[in-house]
């Protein structure tokens, strides 16, 4: 009896062992329950939250006024609705001076390309201004190059009627160059009458090299000015030849004869100058002297 006593109680008290342990897990149990609940409701909750954040108009309408007895609810709404403006606020300032920067940025970039418009029309003009002037260059040199071969057809065969003939008959005749430059600076320029062939042999043109150097005073022997003396014989091949009134003026194109008087030879005087030099006109004499390895000019017409 003893021992079933002894039995019985350890029995107990094993079931008594069990039953403290199963009231605790009851009891963590309904813990658990009720932690599953509150996260339900929080769940729907944030779900209502999201539905207001990104929903429509009619479905906050809605869900305010399912929510409206839930002071919880309406809390969590307030409280998502202030953070939700505060990061809208941050996020706005951040955009602004990000539009402030990019109008900083467009503004440069527009100056650039006005100025960068501007020197494009420029070089486009300038562009157009060259063009022309090619056009107008290369419409010289191919004029330029016609009258060339003109004279130089006219200087192998010469002929009357031609007026290019013409002219540089008289260019010979207006424009005879002296024998010797320095002699133009201590000596007078005399005058007497010639015949136009004589003028042609008698006279050398000067050195390519001086017509840079030359002087004012040399300036008078031009094809513009009218001869100093005309002979006879030279006014009457002038009156023959100069019987139509456009001729070649020397520059490329025609103009009217020059109707030149006819002067009496008596009236020519001779022209002095001074005799004693100085030594700058000396020292120009020395230099100007005509190189004797250039042509004449009637070594181009031969």
């Amino acid at each position: 009896m003893r021992e079933q006593i002894r039995e019985s109680e350890s029995q107990t008290y094993t079931y008594q062992d069990t039953i403290k342990s199963l009231k605790r897990e009851c009891k963590q149990l309904l813990e658990f329950k009720l932690e599953a609940e509150d996260l339900r409701k929080q769940i729907n909750n944030l779900r209502s939250i999201e539905d207001i954040l990104h929903g429509s108009v009619t479905d906050v309408d809605e869900i305010l006024a399912r929510t409206a007895l839930d002071p919880t609810t309406l809390s969590m709404c307030v409280s998502t609705f202030k953070k939700e403006l505060e990061v809208s606020k941050n996020q706005k300032l951040e955009l602004r001076e990000l539009l402030v920067s990019s109008q900083k940025e467009a503004n440069k970039l527009k100056s650039e390309v006005k100025k960068l418009t501007e020197e494009i029309s420029v070089l486009n003009r300038v562009n157009l201004k060259l063009k022309e002037d090619i056009t107008y260059s290369e419409d010289d040199i191919k004029n330029l190059q016609q009258k060339i071969k003109d004279l130089q057809s006219a200087i192998i065969s010469p002929g009357e009627s031609n007026p290019r003939d013409k002219a540089l008959r008289r260019l010979l005749q207006e424009n005879p160059a002296p024998e010797n430059l320095a002699n133009n600076l201590d000596q007078s320029f005399i005058t007497s009458p010639t015949s136009t062939r004589n003028s042609k042999k008698s006279y050398s043109p000067p050195s390519p090299g001086l017509a840079i150097r030359k002087r004012k005073d040399d300036l008078k022997m031009s094809i513009f000015q009218k001869p100093r003396v005309l002979s006879t014989e030279s006014v009457k091949f002038s009156k023959k030849e100069d019987s139509s009134e456009n001729v070649y003026n020397g520059f490329g194109g025609h103009s009217r004869s020059d109707e030149f008087t006819f002067p009496k030879h008596d009236k020519f005087k001779k022209l002095t100058k001074k005799k004693n030099l100085s030594a700058s006109a000396a020292s120009v004499a020395k230099k100007l002297k005509p190189d004797p390895s250039n042509l004449k000019l009637d070594s181009f017409f031969t």
